[in-house]
């Protein structure tokens, strides 16, 4: 199976709630890794453990809610557009 059919099936047996659900904790085990690395821990693996999970649930959220990539790079061009424009005025 291709990452797309496996994230369907997850999607389809699970639910979309569910896999939301599943999404927001994801994101919160990531803030959690994060807050122990600005206190000192060396937890680089954890980190990419996390960001690896959360990757997997931002597709899940694409393929649930219809967004295509091109529309995810469209609007960080946007973003990235309206933060250089902010460094550039100070």
């Amino acid at each position: 199976m291709t990452g797309k059919e496996i994230q369907t099936a997850v999607i389809e047996k699970y639910g979309k709630q569910h896999q939301t659900f599943v999404a927001i904790e994801e994101m919160a085990e990531l803030t959690k890794e994060l807050t122990k690395n600005i206190r000192g821990n060396d937890n680089r693996e954890g980190i990419i453990e996390e960001m690896a999970d959360v990757y997997i649930c931002l597709n899940q959220m694409q393929l649930i809610h219809g967004i295509g990539l091109n529309e995810i790079v469209e609007m960080m061009e946007k973003k990235f557009k309206r933060t250089e424009e902010r460094l550039a005025n100070g």
